[in-house]
């Protein structure tokens, strides 16, 4: 089934969803951190300084006096550094320009809410004459983060007479951080080209935004030649949701999905092209190629953007491994920046796994929600296939303080794109732990069916200290109804979002016929019997696939689902299964011995004891039988002795047990004589 086909076949299903759900760009403030535990090194592949050019005019920020600026709380400075609250905030701490030192900034989320920024800072060195070179454009190194704020250059021609205005850096949704440095190209030859009074100014709009940081401006010449692929598509150049990829995909899914390629491709240059190809070429676990397209593209004027499809489709049909795509524009002619003519990406095909993650976290994306935090990530299942479990990444963050915590709840969803109000699949409200901080949580659903279509899959959490994992390149190329978000809904139907600014670190495992073939799960267990209760704890080891769920039997009917079990008052052997996600087993016996033993009362001890369970005092009263010396231990249901060396001498008890400093539990009541165990009973410790 052609991918084109079949998405456009479900894209009414979409949008007949949108209609009905308010499917609305997601627009709340988001607050996305780089991650210290994953850095890497922020770059732009389509972007570089060398370029074949000449250089008319260039500015570094290292003489202040050229430029005028107010420098208060809502305006533009000139400093080494971004703001404490920003690097507080996990923010890099400067603009990594390629001259370093000084920059142009402005700090909208610093100066607060309530606060609002117009600011420009404004070029007043000599005038740039540009009278020599018609097409010009300008260049300079930024980083930022964006909300709902505006960033403008202002250009003169006349020496400030009159002034033009040019939005830059819209490329870039809200709620983006960017690389840093990025580099920003605009052409401004329709008002700065021939003239030779040339000024400038950058312009700042914001209220309680983010912030924008520039440097390395310089004005350089437009070359004749030069192409750019700006943009690939995976299912034709009119499905934006395919802009990206996915980076995994399970062997059933790659063998009925059918990739039909495109791209966007633009001329910079000044001199029209009429030789202009664009190929891509696809190679299987590094060596052999797979698939191989070109197309010529009609001629391309200065300034024109062209959307290209590829003729032939391709699919992913060599097997597990990992495919290497790299699209590539090219002519007769020499390009001023080769750089920026290919776009390079890869996928793995492999067993079980679906994601869209490229395996690196790097940041951590948070909203302030009172309630509830929800995402989902967009799958397509091409070919019927089975869900059996969800997995996602939850960093914590040691600058800001946010992250899942213990004892926080959360749940587990898959959806139909059609009725994102009632699960197909699900697992709710499970407890986070030790092992789930700042890590991968995966749980296992309920292996339910899905048929071919678009699913929904991913989390809910409560509370508003959660975040959860991302990679800042990847956010920069979330593609529209990919990623939908939700916070502090209060029913089923309350509205979703979409939104383009961040990829969520959500994965979703499929159910694999061989899963099951040559694994071994093994268990090695630790046994402590030498007191009158026992326990014993389990470590999986071997090949199966994490989480594992437990089932115990032990004597007299005893079951358990945890990992470890204690409190253990019966010896005899105690059996555990162990189930991974797929549904493998592996089973082993563990017998307990020793010391174990706890029966009730022999019938000579006429004992009561109340209230039971007890708060702050236990009664124990009756008679012994027999008369003699008998020894009383107070032992809790992890085989601590909590009270020992208690004798009775007569045949009538009368016994105040104080238990206010007793841990709420199980306790055992174990009567001795003469060192051998006569009889026990238990009473329940409360609050």
């Amino acid at each position: 089934m052609k991918l084109k086909n079949y998405f456009l076949l479900t894209l009414g299903v979409v949008v007949g969803f949108g209609a009905n759900a308010q499917i609305g760009e997601f627009t709340q403030k988001s607050y996305s951190t780089p991650n210290q535990d994953y850095q890497e090194q922020h770059v732009n592949p389509n972007r570089s300084s060398a370029r074949s050019v000449d250089t008319v005019w260039s500015n570094d920020f290292s003489d202040s006096t050229l430029w005028n600026y107010q420098g208060g709380i809502n305006e533009w400075r000139i400093t080494s550094s971004l703001s404490q609250s920003l690097i507080g905030q996990g923010f890099d701490a400067s603009l990594m320009s390629t001259s370093a030192g000084n920059f142009a900034f402005i700090d909208s989320d610093g100066a607060g809410n309530g606060q609002t920024q117009d600011a420009t800072i404004d070029y007043i060195g000599p005038a740039i004459d540009c009278g020599a070179y018609p097409n010009v454009q300008l260049v300079f190194e930024t980083y930022f983060r964006t909300f709902q704020d505006q960033r403008e250059v202002i250009i003169s021609g006349d020496g400030g007479s009159s002034w033009d205005t040019l939005q830059v850096l819209t490329q870039f949704g809200s709620g983006i951080t960017s690389p840093n440095p990025y580099l920003e190209v605009v052409d401004i030859s329709g008002y700065a080209g021939g003239q030779s009074n040339v000024l400038l100014k950058f312009r700042y709009i914001g209220s309680f935004d983010w912030f924008w940081a520039v440097d390395d401006v310089s004005i350089v010449t437009v070359p004749n030649n030069e192409l750019e692929l700006v943009q690939e598509f995976y299912n034709g150049t009119t499905d934006d949701s395919y802009q990206s990829f996915y980076t995994m995909i399970p062997l059933k899914q790659a063998d009925s999905m059918v990739v039909q390629f495109g791209a966007e491709v633009a001329n910079n240059g000044v001199v029209s092209d009429s030789t202009a190809k664009i190929a891509v070429n696809v190679t299987f676990n590094d060596s052999n190629s797979v698939h191989s397209d070109t197309v010529m593209i009609d001629t391309l004027l200065p300034g024109m953007i062209q959307l290209v499809d590829f003729i032939n489709p391709f699919v992913a049909d060599s097997g597990l491994g990992s495919y290497d795509i790299k699209m590539e524009v090219f002519s007769d002619s020499t390009d001023a920046l080769p750089r920026n003519n290919v776009i390079e990406k890869s996928f793995e095909v492999s067993s079980y796994q679906y994601r869209r993650d490229n395996d690196t976290v790097n940041s951590d994306n948070w909203f302030n929600a009172n309630n509830t935090m929800e995402m989902l990530v967009r799958f397509e299942v091409f070919k019927t296939d089975t869900v059996v479990a969800v997995s996602t990444y939850f960093p914590f963050n040691s600058i800001t303080g946010r992250g899942l915590n213990v004892g926080d709840s959360l749940s587990y969803y898959v959806y139909k794109s059609n009725d994102l109000e009632n699960p197909v699949s699900e697992t709710q409200n499970y407890i986070v732990t030790d092992n789930d901080v700042n890590t991968w949580v995966t749980l296992p659903l309920a292996n339910e069916e899905l048929k071919p279509g678009l699913y929904y899959v991913g989390f809910k959490t409560h509370g508003n200290n959660t975040s959860v994992g991302t990679n800042s390149g990847l956010n920069s190329t979330t593609a529209p109804l990919t990623v939908l978000v939700r916070t502090d809904a209060v029913s089923s139907n309350d509205p979703w979002n979409f939104t383009t600014v961040f990829t969520p670190f959500v994965r979703m495992f499929t159910k694999v016929d061989s899963a099951c073939v040559g694994v071994n799960i093994g268990i090695d267990f630790n046994v402590v019997d030498s007191l009158e209760v026992g326990e014993i704890s389990a470590n999986v080891t071997g090949t199966g696939a994490a989480p594992f769920n437990y089932l115990w039997n032990g004597p007299n009917g005893f079951i358990s689902t945890a990992q470890n079990i204690s409190g253990l008052t019966e010896k005899g052997m105690y059996s555990l299964t162990v189930t991974d996600i797929f549904g493998c087993t592996g089973v082993d016996s563990v017998l307990v011995d020793g010391s174990v033993f706890v029966n009730e009362l022999n019938p000579q001890f006429n004992f009561v004891l109340y209230p039971n369970p007890v708060e702050n005092n236990l009664f124990i009263s009756g008679n012994i039988e027999k008369a003699g010396v008998y020894n009383v231990q107070i032992v809790s249901s992890t085989g601590n002795v909590v009270m020992q060396d208690v004798k009775f001498e007569t045949q009538n008890v009368h016994w105040n047990l104080s238990t206010r400093l007793f841990s709420p539990g199980l306790y055992f009541v174990v009567i001795s004589k003469e060192g051998k165990r006569v009889g026990s009973t238990t009473f329940v410790k409360n609050n």
